[in-house]
């Protein structure tokens, strides 16, 4: 298509009125608008690109990442997890659930099952009572419980692992407070650390009770107790327990007060 030059020059010469003026102005700062954005996303892409290599080739990147490399959206292993929580000591504010953990009420079941099953496992055979004389029943019936969803975190590295902070308590017949405190994964669901407090109920005849409620928790039913070590020390006893190749589940009793049952790596 031909314009000619008289054409042309009456269109550059030609007197536009006030509205056609301000919308040619709109037009032409709008247009350079979206060019400078267009520019700096571009400058932006180059700068990253000139740093991507300084900026992730870290240690402290690669080894809160490289787990999850393959599996970006997949939980990680049992074992890549208790590792986590080792190094994950500072604790964060109390916060609500995301999306994909689950939910007080659930977190509340799980730690609820494991208190009637550990009571259950401090029975004597042929008794319906515990060593205390308590009926695990009534402490079941009686029991309160809370629950708080916080983040740990590895000032260091930068890992974070979510847990549900589970406590439930109940009054015994001699006026003690029993307490159950459990760490849950928020997304399985599954126990790193659990201390119970029975004192009397812990003694060198219960020390494997607990151990089962535990384990079926993480989802191992069938706990060969045979192939665990005993180590002992004042007061107490530590029972280690291999779960697999590379997680092991550590209890320690402390006679009369407590035991604390935690996942270390092997």
């Amino acid at each position: 298509m031909k314009i000619s030059l008289s054409k042309l020059s009456q269109f550059v010469t030609r007197k536009w009125d006030r509205g056609t003026r301000m919308r040619v102005v709109y037009i032409g700062v709008g247009l350079a608008t979206l060019a400078v954005s267009f520019l700096c996303v571009y400058l932006s892409h180059l700068l990253f690109l000139s740093e991507e290599g300084r900026l992730f080739d870290r240690d402290k990147y690669i080894a809160v990442n490289i787990p999850s490399a393959g599996h970006v959206s997949s939980t990680l292993s049992l074992a890549t997890r208790v590792d986590l929580y080792a190094q994950t000591k500072t604790v964060g504010a109390a916060r609500e659930p995301f999306p994909g953990e689950i939910a007080r009420d659930e977190a509340l079941e799980i730690v609820s099952a494991m208190w009637a099953n550990k009571l259950a496992e401090h029975v004597p055979s042929g008794s319906r009572t515990m060593y205390s004389g308590d009926d695990p029943a009534v402490l079941t019936e009686q029991r309160r419980s809370q629950a708080i969803l916080r983040d740990f975190y590895n000032d260091e590295t930068g890992a974070r692992l979510s847990l549900w902070n589970v406590q439930l308590y109940a009054i015994s017949r001699a006026g003690e407070t029993y307490t159950l405190s459990v760490l849950l994964d928020s997304r399985t669901g599954e126990p790193y650390y659990a201390s119970f407090s029975l004192f009397e109920n812990v003694n060198s005849d219960s020390i494997y009770s607990g151990i089962t409620a535990f384990c079926e928790a993480l989802g191992f039913a069938d706990v060969a107790l045979a192939t665990a070590t005993i180590k002992s020390f004042e007061d107490g006893i530590t029972i280690s327990l291999p779960l697999d190749e590379n997680v092991m589940l550590q209890k320690h009793c402390y006679y009369g007060a407590e035991y604390v049952m935690e996942l270390v790596k092997r």
